[in-house]
């Protein structure tokens, strides 16, 4: 993080932070923000729970903490039926859409 200082930046570093005490959180809800799980790691939380992680490939895990492709998508226990909803009203249920460009 970089706060401008006059005319020269200042730099600041965080803590690596954890679920329940992001390093980058808000005030008035501290258990919601960013941390840093491992080297060049970074997940997002909210409510002290992870929620998202994107790893230090490149991989978006989305209700895992461990994605094994450029986005996986993991059904948690609020999720109905582990659903996908693709686009407003289209939903899929295990199902895997695939398309070449």
């Amino acid at each position: 993080m970089a706060f401008l200082d006059n005319t020269d930046f200042v730099d600041s570093q965080l803590v690596d932070g954890s679920p329940t005490l992001p390093a980058l959180r808000f005030i008035n809800e501290p258990t919601t923000g960013f941390y840093r799980p491992a080297n060049g790691v970074l997940a997002l939380v909210t409510l002290g729970v992870e929620r998202l992680r994107v790893d230090n490939v490149g991989n978006v895990g989305i209700g895992t903490t461990n994605p094994q492709s450029l986005l996986s998508v993991a059904a948690g226990s609020g999720n109905v039926g582990g659903a996908l909803q693709l686009g407003g009203n289209t939903t899929v249920l295990g199902t895997l859409l695939t398309y070449e460009a």
